[in-house]
């Protein structure tokens, strides 16, 4: 779904929603549908679900966003910004699988709603630290996860986390955006939180490592990395992108 110019006509029927904790309810009366399908797509750029009885349900308050929103006449992607395509349970048992995590501690970069944190408690992890940007998408992984002990869920951009407040663990697992080539750094980055002898796992564009820059960048930082393994087309169908996806493992010496 892409950012969507806000017409005047949804721009009203906005203002004149009522919002009451995290739950945005539209004014009385049927709207035309050609409308109601304008305004549902702003309402889902925002990140808000449809629950029939209820209204467009909400992670967080959506007045910040929606004011934003009607003050700059576009419904902004939140999903496409932050390129945070959450990763489905059969792909986090593949990841999590590859990456051996039982009996050992795990960092997860870019968390989303935890759904590689999940996997990883379901596997026999020891302890698992995750690490979001979208307090939305955080909250939500902290209510998934919230049975489990052996969990962390720092809220915050992972480029300004350190090694003083993370630590080194034996395996990473993650899922970074791949846009622009964010997923070798993201990978490049996480590298220094990886103990010597342990394992990295990530989700990437199956572009990433038929560049040479990838393989060199591999070499200068001393680890070895496996062939990727190519995921079957259509795996991210329910995260809302059909884009193609491999797996890279990361050995570090």
């Amino acid at each position: 779904m892409a950012n969507t110019k806000i017409s005047p006509e949804v721009a009203d029927v906005l203002r004149r929603s009522t919002i009451t904790d995290n739950v945005l309810v539209l004014p009385p009366g049927q709207l035309p549908r050609p409308l109601y399908e304008a305004v549902d797509k702003i309402l889902k750029n925002a990140g808000g679900k449809w629950k029939r009885g209820t209204g467009h349900v909400f992670t967080s308050d959506p007045r910040p966003k929606l004011e934003r929103a009607l003050e700059t006449g576009i419904g902004v992607d939140e999903k496409k910004q932050l390129q945070a395509f959450y990763t489905p349970a059969k792909v986090a048992a593949r990841v999590v699988g590859l990456a051996e995590v039982y009996g050992l501690t795990v960092l997860e970069p870019s968390c989303g709603e935890g759904a590689l944190i999940k996997e990883c408690v379901s596997q026999g992890a020891h302890y698992v630290h995750g690490v979001e940007i979208s307090p939305g998408a955080g909250r939500i992984a902290v209510e998934n996860l919230y049975d489990a002990d052996n969990v962390c869920i720092t809220g915050r951009d992972f480029f300004d986390c350190g090694l003083s407040e993370l630590g080194l663990y034996d395996r990473i697992v993650m899922n970074p955006p791949f846009a622009k080539g964010q997923d070798l750094k993201h990978i490049e980055y996480a590298l220094r939180f990886l103990k010597p002898g342990g394992r990295l796992v990530s989700i990437v564009s199956p572009m990433t490592p038929e560049k040479p820059k990838f393989w060199r960048r591999m070499s200068a930082l001393g680890v070895h990395c496996y062939d990727p393994v190519r995921l079957e087309p259509d795996l991210f169908k329910e995260s809302g992108t059909r884009i193609a996806t491999a797996i890279v493992i990361i050995d570090k010496l």
